[in-house]
């Protein structure tokens, strides 16, 4: 299992259709490549969290378009997807009391799960998860 700490940007939008292409066209224009992306509605407004190559060049871009993003440290966690996988990371991080406070994940070809999300304790997250996977 892969365990490594970024950055993800988040922002609030307007919640109405295109917004999420022009934040995306603007950090392509910028040359910002993205990782990952999620976005949902929530009172009227979109949120979008994006996980960028270059946390600095995508948040530099969007601020240049107006755009006001806030930083927070993630894990981003590759493995093999099979049955229980994220249920695993759950179980350990628990064990070791931290808290899961939001997670998005997904298959990837080659039979893999990439898995994003805060914890409590980042750096407690990723003590555990790599201590585990030295096991």
């Amino acid at each position: 299992m892969d365990v490594s700490r970024v950055y993800q940007l988040e922002l609030v939008v307007n919640g109405k259709p295109g917004e999420l292409g022009k934040v995306l066209q603007c950090m392509a224009t910028h040359g910002a490549d993205l990782r990952g992306v999620c976005t949902y509605g929530q009172n009227e407004k979109g949120i979008i969290q994006i996980i960028p190559h270059d946390a600095l060049r995508a948040e530099n871009a969007l601020r240049s378009a107006g755009y006001v993003p806030t930083r927070k440290e993630v894990l981003v966690v590759e493995g093999p997807d099979k049955p229980g996988a994220v249920a695993d990371l759950g179980r350990r991080l628990g064990k070791a009391g931290v808290n899961i406070e939001f997670l998005y994940c997904a298959g990837t070809p080659g039979g893999k799960f990439l898995a994003v999300f805060q914890a409590s304790s980042i750096s407690a997250a990723f003590e555990e998860l790599n201590r585990k996977a030295a096991v």
